[in-house]
């Protein structure tokens, strides 16, 4: 009976029927075996009566044991029925959640591998932007080096962020003594800073300015160089925004001997 129930999975009717039948032919077998081989022979002598138990109080308590052992069997068998079905529901769950993990690890890594060439899609985009920063640097100082007019440029405070060599010989200052100085205070004449202050403030705020407000054209003005003397110069002024600010790159000529 255990073998047809292992043997047949232990969780289907067919196998506890037939292991059950099994069971029950052995214990009628047995029972009828035992009462086929008691002979009794009589001695023709007079025997004094046997004393048996009753046999209904011992057929109740058969009943009672095999009934109980039959309750204990059934409980035990729905409890590991109930394990094994909440087993198997913790398994498909098991399941369920390795396979969400999978899926999701296999998400991750899509996009790390996504974001891995957006990375050096852009890592290689910023190296060319630096090259090409350079290469532009490197023209630029090329230019500004072989210009043979004066060339400064300020920010929209009138600072001097530039100044190149035309214009170092131009006015005797050298790049490093004037960057990062106001270029009113720096090469305009005393009688001509204020105007040239409030010349910037307008054009910053408007546009519009009397020297600032010609772009593009040549003016002449007068010019102070570092010894204190004043001289004729023609100026041209360029504007770019850089940073949502102005800039002002200034093209000055010495036109004394004009």
């Amino acid at each position: 009976a255990i073998w047809l129930v292992f043997r047949l999975g232990g969780t289907g009717l067919l196998s506890k029927v037939l292991a059950a039948l099994v069971m029950g032919v052995a214990i009628s077998g047995m029972h009828y075996t035992g009462m086929y081989a008691t002979v009794c022979v009589s001695t023709g002598q007079t025997t004094a009566a046997a004393v048996g138990l009753d046999p209904v109080p011992l057929a109740a308590a058969i009943a009672v044991v095999t009934l109980l052992i039959m309750s204990m069997a059934l409980t035990v068998s729905l409890q590991s029925q109930l394990m094994s079905n909440t087993l198997r529901q913790q398994n498909e769950l098991l399941k369920v959640e390795v396979e969400q993990r999978r899926s999701a690890e296999a998400e991750l890594h899509h996009h790390r591998d996504n974001l891995q060439a957006l990375v050096d899609e852009r890592t290689r985009e910023l190296s060319q932007a630096m090259v090409e920063l350079r290469g532009s640097e490197a023209r630029k100082g090329a230019m500004l080096e072989s210009a043979l007019d004066c060339v400064i440029c300020m920010d929209s405070n009138g600072v001097i962020t530039e100044f190149n060599p035309a214009a170092e010989a131009t006015f005797g200052y050298s790049r490093a003594e004037v960057v990062g100085r106001e270029l009113a205070s720096t090469i305009a004449p005393h009688s001509q800073r204020e105007a040239h202050r409030r010349g910037l403030q307008r054009y910053v705020t408007t546009g519009e300015g009397p020297v600032l407000g010609v772009l593009g054209r040549r003016r002449e003005l007068t010019a102070l160089r570092a010894d204190g003397t004043e001289f004729p110069v023609e100026l041209a002024i360029s504007a770019i925004e850089v940073n949502h600010e102005p800039m002002f790159a200034a093209y000055l000529r010495d036109i004394t001997e004009r």
